[in-house]
């Protein structure tokens, strides 16, 4: 029972996060080499408790496949403020997730209370001055000191050099000092992407610090006298060489402070055809940019509906250190194939996947075997450009997909992927459809639509 004496040892030859527990009728026993390992034990009694609050007698001796297992939260689009973001870092660890990706930076409405700029930045005031809702040293801060005592890093993302429009509020930071957009030969601009990396960094304790990198449009580039003044100077050929110049200057300088760039593919892969697939059935045509440093660690979104293993097997095998975040397996904004969820992505083509696509898929597919070191870990995917700031329904997105997150980064099961009635899945399903009935019991909201009209086992039954 959970009256049940505790006894803790030392073992140096479990790794940091593993752990031997027994749970015997003369009590429980924990042992492990750190900390994360004890507090991992205590996560997998909670996991084990009856609701009577007895416990089953049995012996597991367990750690992780991946050390970052992560949830990201795109708050550059959309506020959701300390106590919700306290709440999301609790049902992580339930579940045994470490890592809090914290997206604090987007383009758009500068003049709304969407898309901007949740940092305050010490001599920046203008970034935050419309958005009407960002975060204060002491509030970031606060969210930090409360996820490490759960033992989640907390990863902060300041997208650079797209992905932020800076240049709404600050016109000088642009292309002859007149916005559109952030030029990358101007001074001022990369002095302020210093300054900003300085005060994050002065924040944020982890080692990993995301700098943005996708998505960049180049065409205000291809015009600018100065950035083809810089190219020029730099002997660079293209503007996707500009901005690995760029990116490696600022993975420079966050090494001086001790820290590990992350950034997304876009930096390394470019989709040339979206459109072809080759006989296997995958999309063919992506350009690969190679001057970008072999010290930027890579979040590879492109799934493997764009090119076999998907951009983190492309990345891996380039030699890249690689985190997995693909949008068919890990993007929980995207719609769960389910009645009653209306998720408006019909621009992407109506584009869905179901909790067996978070499930069945193999994050070392494609890999070569002396490239498999390189796969860092695996991140689930909260954007929220399309949704308001409704925690429950973040929540309803989340979760039960973000249990199929959890356990392929810690056990990375070997998988039957071509068995579509996986009897592996139906086993994942079980344990899925357990914990969703503890998630609610706690007041979380878990998504348990009845089967599609199609009788696709995909989801979780109706309780």
């Amino acid at each position: 029972t959970e009256a049940a004496k505790r006894a803790y040892a030392t073992d140096a030859s479990l790794p940091k996060e593993g752990y031997a527990l027994t749970v015997a009728a003369d009590g429980i026993r924990i042992a492990s080499a750190a900390a994360d390992g004890r507090y991992w034990a205590e996560r997998t009694l909670d996991q084990l408790r009856r609701d009577d609050g007895s416990y089953p007698c049995c012996t597991v001796r367990d750690w992780p496949e991946f050390h970052y297992r992560g949830i990201f939260l795109d708050e550059g689009r959309h506020y959701y403020g300390v106590a919700d973001v306290k709440r999301l870092i609790d049902e992580m660890v339930r579940v045994k997730l470490n890592v809090f990706h914290w997206h604090l930076v987007e383009h758009g409405s500068w003049d709304q209370d969407c898309d901007g700029w949740r940092v305050q930045v010490p001599g920046y005031p203008r970034l935050t001055e419309k958005v009407k809702k960002s975060y204060s040293r002491a509030e970031l801060e606060e969210v930090v000191a409360y996820a490490a005592k759960r033992h989640v890093r907390v990863v902060p993302e300041i997208e650079m050099p797209g992905h932020n429009d800076v240049t709404h509020y600050y016109p000088e930071f642009g292309h002859g000092g007149k916005g559109g957009g952030i030029c990358v030969a101007n001074e001022k601009a990369v002095r302020f992407f210093t300054d900003t990396i300085d005060y994050a960094t002065s924040v944020f304790p982890d080692a990993f610090f995301h700098f943005g990198g996708d998505e960049v449009a180049y065409a205000n580039w291809k015009s600018c006298p100065d950035c083809q003044a810089k190219m020029k100077t730099l002997g660079l050929k293209t503007e996707a060489e500009l901005q690995a110049w760029f990116m490696n200057e600022m993975a420079l300088h966050l090494k001086t402070k001790g820290k590990t760039a992350l950034g997304w593919n876009d930096m390394l892969t470019q989709l040339t055809n979206r459109m072809r697939k080759n006989e296997k059935g995958y999309y063919t045509g992506y350009s690969i940019q190679k001057n970008l440093s072999k010290d930027v660690v890579l979040t590879a979104w492109y799934g493997d509906w764009e090119c076999a293993g998907g951009s983190g097997a492309i990345c891996a095998n380039l030699g890249y250190k690689t985190l997995h975040y693909p949008f068919n397996h890990c993007y929980f904004d995207y719609p769960q194939g389910i009645p009653g969820d209306t998720n408006p992505y019909c621009d992407y083509g109506g584009v869905y996947f179901t909790l067996r696509d978070a499930y069945m898929w193999d994050p070392y597919a494609d890999v070569k075997p002396e490239c498999r070191k390189n796969i860092l870990g695996i991140c689930g995917c909260n954007w929220s450009e399309k949704f308001s700031t409704d925690l429950k329904a973040l929540e309803w997105r989340c979760w039960p997909r973000g249990f199929a997150t959890a356990e392929i980064a810690w056990t990375c099961p070997k998988l039957d992927l071509t068995d579509k009635d996986s009897r592996q899945f139906a086993e994942f399903k079980a344990r899925a459809q357990e914990l969703a009935r503890r998630f609610r019991r706690d007041g979380i909201a878990v998504a348990h639509q009845e089967r599609p009209a199609t009788g696709s086992s995909d989801h979780l039954e109706k309780d």
